[in-house]
C-alpha cells in the first residue's frame, strides 16, 4: 500500500508532482514486490479526482482513501474539531453511505472507517484503554449488524495506547463469522466478483453464473442445487427480482452487486417473485433495510452471500507510516501544528 512518496497533501501539488510521487513510489514498491497488485491511501486522507485519474493511469488495484464516519455515543466531537475532520477528510456517513467498497471510473475505492486512532488519540485525547475498546466494539456491531466492511487505520506511534484494547477486540472478532483479511486480498477478490455477469432460463429453471469465487449460494422457499457455476432450482415462480427503469440504477448494481439475481425485463415481470418499484433515488439506509427484508422473505429467492463462504462482514487492519526521514517528520508537524 503506497502512503506517498513524500508525507505531503497530494491534493494542494500540481498534478505533474503528483503523477512523478507515484511513479516514483511504485517503482520502489516494484523492487520489492515485483509483479504485484499496489493500492494506494493518500496522506492525512486528502483525495482529489485528479489523484484517481492518475492512479488509474498508473493501473494501480485500489484506492484507500475516501471515508465514512460513523457515530457513535462514546466519541463526543466538538464543533472545532468537527470542522477539521470534515476540512481534512470530508467523511460521508455512515447513516448515507455504505461501507463497502465500491467503482469509481474504474478504481476500487475500499473506504477507510472513521473515527480512527488519530481522531481518537490525538484529537478526543482518549486514553482510557476500557473505553477505547467499546468505541471499536460499537463500530463493528454497527457495521456488521448490515454486513458491510470496518477498515480500520491504524499508526504505528499510537500503538502503546491501543495494543491493550486492540488486542482484546481481535480476540473477539476471531470468535465471529467475520472474514479478517488484509486490503490487497479484499481488493483482488472484489474485482474478480465484478462486473457480475449471470444468464436466467426461466424454462430450464436455471441461472448460469461467473465469478461465484467463494460465494456461499442461499436460498429461500425452493429446492435448488449448485453445480460448478451453474445452479439449477425447483420454483413455480423465478427466484429471482424484477427491478424496472424507474428505479436508480445504483439500486440495480447493489443487489447485484450483493449478489441478487436482478432482472430488467418486462416479458419477466410477472414471474418473478420480487418487483421493486418506485425507488427512484439511493438511500443507503433504505437499501440495507431493502436488503435485510430481502433475505428474510417468504417467497421463493435465489442469491449469492455477499463475501466468501458467507461471511458475515469483513475486518481489514491497515497501518500507515507517516514519517521515514526527519523531513517527512516535521513536514506532518507543521500540517497540523495550526489545528489546534
Amino acid at each position: 500500500l503506497l502512503h506517498g512518496f513524500h508525507h505531503v497533501d497530494y491534493s494542494a501539488v500540481s498534478k505533474e508532482a503528483a503523477s512523478k510521487h507515484l511513479t516514483k513510489g511504485k517503482e520502489i514498491l516494484n523492487s520489492f514486490f515485483s509483479g504485484q497488485d499496489h493500492g494506494f491511501r493518500a496522506p492525512y486522507l486528502r483525495y482529489s479526482e485528479e489523484i484517481r485519474d492518475l492512479l488509474i493511469k498508473d493501473n494501480f488495484l485500489f484506492d484507500s482513501s475516501r471515508t465514512i464516519f460513523v457515530s457513535n455515543e462514546s466519541v463526543k466531537i466538538g464543533p472545532h474539531d468537527r470542522a477539521i475532520l470534515q476540512r481534512l477528510y470530508s467523511p460521508e456517513p455512515f447513516e448515507k453511505k455504505l461501507s463497502l467498497p465500491f467503482d469509481d471510473a474504474g478504481l476500487l475505492e475500499i473506504p477507510v472507517t472513521l473515527p480512527d486512532d488519530e481522531i481518537l488519540i490525538d484529537r478526543l485525547k482518549i486514553r482510557d484503554k476500557n473505553k477505547i475498546f467499546q468505541i471499536f466494539q460499537n463500530i463493528s456491531d454497527k457495521i456488521f449488524a448490515d454486513q458491510e466492511a470496518y477498515i480500520m487505520q491504524l499508526h504505528p506511534e499510537r500503538i502503546p495506547f491501543l495494543y491493550d484494547p486492540l488486542r482484546e477486540f481481535l480476540a473477539g472478532l476471531a470468535r465471529r463469522n467475520i472474514w479478517i483479511t488484509d486490503l490487497l486480498n479484499l481488493a483482488r477478490w472484489q474485482k474478480k466478483t465484478m462486473p457480475v455477469f449471470y444468464r436466467i432460463d426461466e424454462n430450464k429453471q436455471e441461472i448460469r453464473y461467473n465469478h461465484l469465487s467463494g460465494r456461499k449460494v442461499l436460498g429461500r422457499n425452493l429446492s435448488f442445487e449448485v453445480q460448478d457455476d451453474m445452479i439449477r432450482f425447483q420454483s413455480e415462480l423465478l427466484p429471482v427480482i424484477f427491478a424496472g427503469s424507474g428505479n436508480d440504477p445504483k439500486l440495480y448494481q447493489s443487489l447485484e452487486r450483493d449478489g441478487f439475481f436482478v432482472t430488467g425485463s418486462e416479458d419477466l415481470k410477472n414471474k418473478c417473485s420480487h418487483i421493486i418499484s418506485g425507488e427512484s433515488s439511493f438511500d443507503a439506509m433504505r437499501y440495507r433495510k431493502l436488503r435485510k427484508a430481502l433475505m428474510l422473505t417468504g417467497r421463493p429467492l435465489l442469491f449469492c452471500s455477499r463475501w466468501p463462504e458467507g461471511k458475515n462482514g469483513v475486518f481489514c487492519l491497515s497501518g500507515d507510516i507517516d514519517a521515514l526521514t526527519i523531513g517527512d517528520f516535521f513536514s506532518r508537524f507543521k500540517h497540523f501544528s495550526g489545528d489546534k
